[in-house]
């Protein structure tokens, strides 16, 4: 019997994802900085609005000087992948609805990330329902706002995105057991995956573990999945070698020689001691909530916990090669931000397990981190501290100097900030929401130290763009109308939240 459409129950629970969406994007938005707060992001938005204003990815502003390679025709380009950068594109257009000021675009393209944590949130419900969980609201909205996903859903990073697209293979490769048309849909997220970040091509074997089904069809439907890594390898090689013909590529080692950037020179056991308990990166105290996920995917058929697990190794495992495998200038361990999404899929299966009290506490421990990670720019400490922005490239073993773990400074740097005198300048970047450069020669050559924290706005006060951007002189939006916005999307969300239906 076919469902039907006008089932109040139906429509009540559209209703609740649509609440769960809005709340999500909302807080998301809230919690971010209102500019593009790393090098990162500010690449792929120039390489998103140069791909609207001339046809190709390229980074033409002089005042976007890292991370930039000569490319085909003479022009510079990144080696961000192309789903960031189309998203780049997206939100700029977007943008130039209202107005095409390049504050209003960086402004826009901030809250990238909150759009893909509603999506996710939203996925996250419709798994739990189907799984029979109870409260499938709630255990998707904890799984935002009590891990890290809810820090990188207000940054202008791209890890979400691809978290996004991990998670989406599972949830889409279980359900082709009930339609298999979402195979298509599994073997595309996991071809989008690869191409956020190639190490998260690994999707692909739990995929092909919960895609599974007794029947003369098995092979076919793992072949539909093994597509999808195939396209998604040829299309990263081919727009790759499209932006860098092998001429233009030659020169890029010497490029990075220049700038001492190694990537496969690191420290395997200090990156795998740093992920389980560093001060830098440890998921026991960056992401607490997620031991819920972990015990729960302990109690999976044996080979769902094996493909799972092995996801798991090879992708931790790739990033704990990295000389720079916590991610950078960033709150924990941000590389790891896609398996905690993978992860938490499980977490009411843990839940069930450790029982109610110990369920709480990691949640509220969860939370808290969060907020912790919010508060604050993670490039204070270093400031503070006078570490060079690429000391793990001279001593990787910093990473374990508490001295330098944002989780055991965070709370002395919250009073700090609550306490501080008010800066005589707003940033040291070019503009109010351009990003701030690297804290290092030829790039930066203010203070460090406390003096230099106290200097700049950005440094020295709370993180949300509704504290910061009200102190730049002028002002560089008219801030009353978004914040208006968000905070109404907030109030439309719970309130379609709590819609029961007839």
């Amino acid at each position: 019997m076919m469902p039907d459409p006008l089932d109040p129950r139906r429509s009540a629970w559209r209703l609740n994802l649509l609440g769960l969406g809005l709340f999500v994007f909302a807080l998301a938005a809230l919690s971010g900085p209102g500019r593009i707060d790393i090098e990162d992001g500010q690449d792929r938005f120039e390489a998103g609005l140069n791909l609207l204003e001339h046809g190709e990815p390229s980074i033409r502003d002089p005042r976007a000087v890292w991370h930039r390679f000569p490319g085909r025709g003479g022009h510079d380009f990144t080696y961000y992948r192309f789903p960031g950068e189309f998203v780049a594109a997206a939100s700029i257009v977007v943008a130039d609805l209202w107005s095409t000021d390049e504050a209003w675009r960086h402004f826009v393209f901030s809250f990238n990330g909150a759009v893909t944590a509603a999506l996710l949130a939203v996925l996250f419900a419709t798994w739990f329902r189907k799984q029979g969980s109870q409260h499938p609201l709630l255990w998707a909205l904890a799984g935002i706002v009590c891990t890290p996903c809810w820090y990188y859903s207000a940054t202008t990073f791209d890890d979400l995105l691809g978290t996004l697209f991990v998670v989406l293979a599972i949830v889409a490769a279980d359900r082709s057991k009930q339609n298999p048309w979402w195979l298509l849909v599994s073997s595309l997220a996991i071809a989008m995956s690869l191409n956020c970040k190639q190490p998260l091509a690994a999707v692909l074997l739990p995929a092909l573990a919960f895609a599974d089904r007794p029947g003369s069809y098995r092979i076919l439907r793992a072949g539909v999945l093994c597509c999808g890594f195939v396209a998604g390898y040829a299309a990263y090689v081919g727009y790759e070698t499209w932006k860098f013909p092998p001429a233009e590529k030659a020169k890029h080692a010497e490029i990075m020689a220049e700038w001492g950037l190694t990537i496969f020179s690191g420290q395997p056991l200090q990156a795998v001691l740093d992920y389980i308990a560093g001060p830098s990166s440890g998921t026991l105290w960056y992401a607490p909530a997620i031991l819920l996920g972990v015990v729960g995917a302990m109690t999976l058929r044996p080979r769902l916990v094996i493909s799972v697990a092995l996801a798991i190794v090879a992708i931790a495992g790739f990033f704990a090669l990295l000389t720079f495998y916590k991610g950078g200038v960033c709150w924990g361990p941000r590389y790891l931000t896609p398996l905690f999404g993978l992860l938490w899929l499980f977490a009411p299966l843990g839940a069930c397990q450790l029982g109610p009290p110990t369920t709480a506490l990691l949640l509220t421990l969860g939370f808290a981190v969060q907020v912790l990670g919010l508060a604050l720019v993670p490039e204070r400490l270093y400031v503070e501290q006078k570490v060079p922005s690429g000391f793990y490239t001279v001593d990787p073993w910093l990473y374990l100097e508490p001295a330098i773990g944002h989780i055991v400074n965070r709370p002395r740097e919250i009073v700090d900030a609550a306490t501080a005198p008010p800066s005589p300048e707003f940033t040291p970047g070019p503009t109010p929401t351009y990003t701030m450069p690297v804290f290092d020669p030829p790039f930066y050559d203010g203070p460090k130290g406390i003096a230099g924290v106290r200097r700049y706005t950005l440094l020295n006060d709370f993180r949300p763009w509704w504290v910061t951007l009200p102190q730049a002189d002028p002002p560089p939006i008219a801030y009353g109308k978004p914040l208006a916005f968000f905070l109404c999307a907030a109030v439309a969300g719970l309130f379609l939240l709590r819609w029961k239906g007839e």
